[in-house]
């Protein structure tokens, strides 16, 4: 059964009830995760082989940029794709961009929500807190908003929006 649909600007997931993706869309950089990068792709389950095994994650949430995306599985942030810009969160070479990632975040501290940009990934993590990696830099940049605690994050191309509590 269905749990969720994710739309990215040039591909869609599906989410089952059972935590696995199913895909269709444009491939650039491997972010649909079906490691054939610039392919496209009509609904198939996918099938990690290389970093992450997708068998032993149970996705709760997926966002696709036009050169990256991003999975979350269990409080952990995955990322995949292109890294031009640090947007993935974690030290890679262009030969292991296309590969699927665990994304290492302070300890005690879960991944609730996550969003991406053009050239960003984003996430709301269990206590509150917006960090937003890209630009460059591959420490997260926490995001300041008149927020006290935020909850849900939606992201399009350069615009994030936040909800949370005052």
């Amino acid at each position: 059964m269905v749990q969720a649909i994710y739309c990215g600007p040039d591909c869609s997931a599906i989410i089952s009830t059972q935590g696995e993706m199913f895909v269709t869309g444009r491939n650039f950089a491997n972010k649909l995760c079906i490691d054939r990068p610039d392919e496209k792709c009509q609904s198939m389950a996918l099938s990690f082989t290389k970093s992450v095994s997708l068998e032993d994650l149970y996705i709760n949430k997926v966002c696709f940029s036009h050169c990256h995306g991003a999975l979350l599985s269990s409080g952990m942030l995955y990322t995949v794709g292109s890294n031009t810009c640090l947007q993935l969160g974690r030290a890679t070479d262009s030969s292991e961009d296309n590969k699927v990632g665990m994304v290492i975040m302070e300890p005690g501290e879960d991944i609730v929500d996550i969003a991406v940009g053009t050239e960003s990934t984003l996430a709301v993590t269990s206590l509150g807190r917006i960090l937003k990696w890209g630009e460059e830099d591959l420490k997260p940049k926490a995001v300041t908003l008149p927020l006290s605690k935020a909850k849900n994050i939606l992201g399009w191309g350069d615009q994030f929006m936040a909800v949370g509590e005052q």
